[in-house]
């Protein structure tokens, strides 16, 4: 006969129908974790275009009165205007200039998109769809942007004529001169620069919207 201490050691029937009631809650638990584990592995997996998604998700109530290339060929570049490249240099300023101007025809979001996971691209709004902006269109526009710049540093000369034969006004009138001009960078690289700070300034995560993994 064996010692009461070891007898009452092992369960009873309700105690065992209990235990694997437990463990097959536990099972089923876990089962569950892991599938949901797989659903988001496939749908962070899951490959879209990211255009027509774009053009899918990111449409607008109100109908746009201008596109990014309009609001760009828009953008007015008067004598104070200048100052923001003088205290700084002609990308931050320039840039500046731009995220003013389309910030100031309504929300920057409803004309440019771009994302941590495409870098450097650029999704604008172009006759009520979204694009890829490319290069050649971008350049066209900032030699508007340029010209509009040497004819406002035009006024700017003609404004402080009377100071030329001052020479503190001399040293700054060419410190401000080599702004403008930043010869040490040539033109498409400026645009490149320029385009590449849009695209700092105002990249979002994806994943933050959807998760998803672009293509």
């Amino acid at each position: 006969m064996k010692p009461i201490s070891e007898v009452s050691k092992i369960p009873t029937n309700a105690q065992l129908l209990e235990m694997i009631t437990t463990l097959t809650d536990k099972y089923n638990s876990v089962q569950k974790e892991l599938q949901a584990i797989k659903n988001q592995i496939y749908t962070k997996n899951k490959k879209i275009d990211v255009l027509n998604w774009l053009n899918d998700h990111n449409t607008c109530d109100v109908e746009h009165t201008h596109s990014f290339l309009e609001l760009m060929n828009n953008i007015p570049i008067s004598v104070e205007d200048l100052n923001v490249i003088f205290e700084t240099n002609f990308v931050n300023g320039v840039f500046e200039l731009i995220n003013k101007h389309i910030s100031s025809n309504g929300n920057i979001d409803l004309v440019v998109k771009c994302f941590n996971q495409k870098k450097n691209i650029l999704y604008v709004y172009e006759k009520d769809k979204w694009v890829i902006l490319e290069n050649d269109d971008f350049m066209n526009v900032m030699k508007q942007v340029n010209v509009k710049i040497f004819d406002a540093f035009k006024q700017y000369r003609d404004l402080n004529s009377d100071k030329l034969d001052s020479d503190q006004y001399q040293v700054q009138y060419n410190s401000n001169l080599k702004k403008i001009m930043c010869v040490n960078i040539p033109f498409d690289a400026k645009c490149t620069r320029i385009r590449n700070k849009l695209y700092t300034e105002n990249k979002q995560c994806i994943k933050s919207i959807t998760e998803i993994q672009l293509v």
